[in-house]
């Protein structure tokens, strides 16, 4: 699985979507959008 598209918003990883905003009024996101939730870990002084 090649992933040719994909952006990322509040650690979360929005795959093949639309270059199109997500939170434009909607409450669920499109059909065949794949969004898998990722933890970034970054380390604090």
């Amino acid at each position: 699985m090649i992933i040719t598209r994909f952006h990322v918003q509040n650690d979360i990883v929005f795959v093949g979507c639309p270059s199109v905003p997500i939170s434009e009024g909607r409450s669920e996101p499109l059909k065949g959008i794949q969004i898998f939730k990722i933890s970034l870990s970054y380390q604090k002084d």
